[in-house]
């Protein structure tokens, strides 16, 4: 069976891979950056939700643990007692947490060098918070934003010039 005369000059269509991966990391960072807020706004609605404590805290940790001192003033001095010693906090909070009842503020962590039971107490009203890992999300989903839309960028520039390339090749029949 002979081919037709038509299938022989005309280019074969390709589809833009490369455009098609770059869009789908993006629309996986979008996910990944979406998952990350609402695992981040459920730990911030966590705490906000525990009762602030004014008397001596106690937390037992494993060497290698570590929980978080969280405050209702950004001034709060606090201070660990542990099975390593005294520690106390160097004055610096980090941003607020804040959704609407208030704002709280990270003072310090405590991080367990030694397992033991570690006494925390504070100026102003506090409550201890593990460490959470509500965070990882988002920095994946940056590289992979960043990726996809290099990517997708290249695909794009790949598919213009092949397809300009296509409509010089192959004029329109008038």
């Amino acid at each position: 069976m002979a081919a037709s005369p038509d299938s022989a000059t005309a280019p074969a269509r390709r589809r833009p891979w490369t455009m098609i991966v770059g869009g789908v990391l993006v629309l996986l960072a979008i996910a990944s950056w979406a998952l990350g807020m609402g695992l981040l706004l459920k730990e911030a609605h966590d705490i906000e939700s525990l009762p602030l404590q004014t008397d001596t805290q106690t937390v037992q940790l494993e060497a290698g643990e570590s929980t978080r001192v969280i405050s209702e003033s950004e001034q709060a001095r606090c201070t660990v007692e542990g099975p390593g010693g005294r520690e106390t906090n160097d004055g610096y909070p980090t941003a607020p947490i804040d959704l609407g009842s208030g704002d709280l503020y990270r003072v310090m962590t405590v991080d367990a060098d030694e397992s033991g039971e570690y006494a925390v107490e504070c100026t102003a009203g506090f409550v201890l918070h593990a460490q959470g890992n509500a965070w990882v999300p988002l920095p994946i989903g940056c590289a992979l934003g960043c990726v996809g839309f290099v990517t997708f960028v290249i695909g794009l520039v790949l598919w213009l010039v092949r397809r300009s390339g296509e409509r010089r090749a192959h004029p329109l029949a008038g």
